[in-house]
């Protein structure tokens, strides 16, 4: 996952089939990702933690 990261930042740092962006707005958008990915993952791993508590979770089976 971390190489279409690289090569899509390779994209838009070199303006292939686009306008480039600089590498201001490609560490923006970086540190965004990162950022969202830091405050969102734990709320990924507490909705998986209730949703197996309740049973509702992908890959449970109810008979």
């Amino acid at each position: 996952m971390i190489g279409t990261q690289i090569l899509a930042t390779a994209i838009a740092l070199t303006g292939f089939l686009m306008q480039p962006i600089g590498w201001n707005l490609a560490g923006l958008a970086w540190g965004w990702a990162f950022t969202e990915f830091l405050l969102l993952d734990p709320l990924k791993l507490l909705a998986y933690r209730v949703l197996e508590r309740h049973g509702k979770a992908a890959g449970t089976v109810s008979a």
